[in-house]
C-alpha cells in the first residue's frame, strides 16, 4: 500500500479524502438520525418505518455515497486546491442525490410525507457540503497540499 501511495500520490489523497468523508458523514448522520431528528422521522414516517432496519442496505449506502462524493467532488476540489469548490459541489452533490431519493419516494410511495422529503433534501445538501469541506481540509493537511 505504501508503494502505491508513493508511486501514485493522487491515490493517497483520494483514499484519505474518502475515509475523512466517510467518518464525518457517518458521525454527523447518526447524530442527525438518532438524536436531532429522531422524533421527526418517527412521527412523519409512521407506518412506513420498518420494524427491523436492513443493515446491509445502510452499510452499502454509507460506503458508496462517500465514494461518489470523493469521485465527483473531492478529487476535483483537491486538484483545484479550493475548499469553496468542495463546499459548492458538495452541496450540489448532496442536493441532487437526496432530491432523487426523496422525490422518487414522493412519486411512488402513497403516503410518503412531503414535509420530511424537503427536510431530508435540505439535510442531505448540508451534510454533503460539510463533509466535503471537512474531507478537503483533512486531506490537504495530511497530504500537505496547498489550499486556497
Amino acid at each position: 500500500m505504501i508503494y502505491l501511495f508513493t508511486r501514485y500520490p493522487q491515490l493517497k489523497s483520494a483514499v484519505i479524502s474518502y475515509l475523512a468523508f466517510l467518518v464525518s458523514m457517518v458521525a454527523l448522520d447518526l447524530i442527525w438520525l438518532f438524536i436531532v431528528a429522531r422524533d421527526l422521522y418517527i412521527s412523519e414516517m409512521g407506518v412506513l418505518i420498518a420494524n427491523q432496519s436492513v443493515l446491509s442496505a445502510g452499510i452499502a449506502f454509507y460506503l458508496l455515497f462517500p465514494l461518489g462524493a470523493t469521485i465527483f467532488v473531492s478529487i476535483s476540489s483537491l486538484k483545484m486546491q479550493s475548499w469553496l469548490n468542495a463546499l459548492i459541489y458538495g452541496l450540489l452533490f448532496g442536493f441532487f442525490s437526496y432530491m432523487t431519493y426523496d422525490l422518487t419516494c414522493l412519486a411512488i410511495i402513497e403516503q410518503f410525507p412531503k414535509k420530511l422529503a424537503f427536510i431530508d433534501i435540505a439535510w442531505g445538501s448540508l451534510l454533503c457540503a460539510v463533509c466535503s469541506v471537512t474531507s478537503y481540509l483533512i486531506t490537504t493537511q495530511i497530504c500537505k497540499l496547498k489550499t486556497l
